[in-house]
């Protein structure tokens, strides 16, 4: 098996070459072509909705003011404000930011 070197910032490790099959080729080209499609359809959607080509207005006012049960966050995922390693940012340096 041939392998080529990859260098890393410190030490250089030897890797094998990875070989992409026709049985694999296939499948990935067609995956990329859906996933460009879905893209495209995203963009224009987006584009017909603010340029106003698209009325959205019946579909948002059927939807209700309560919020989703699914769409509830997990309070497990929360970070803990007794935790001093929490990823809050602090007010001040906002303040610093802003020039004031």
């Amino acid at each position: 098996m041939k392998s080529s070197w990859v260098l890393s910032a410190f030490f250089s490790v030897p890797m094998p070459r990875l070989y992409i099959t026709p049985a694999l080729k296939q499948p990935t080209e067609r995956a990329n072509q859906e996933i460009a499609l879905l893209r495209e359809y995203c963009t224009r959607l987006f584009a017909d909705v603010v340029t106003g080509q698209l009325d959205v207005r019946s579909g948002a006012a059927a939807l209700s003011d309560e919020p989703d049960p699914q769409d509830a966050i997990d309070p497990d995922l929360e970070p803990d404000a007794d935790d001093p390693d929490a990823d809050d940012p602090d007010p001040g340096d906002a303040n610093q930011r802003d020039g004031a």
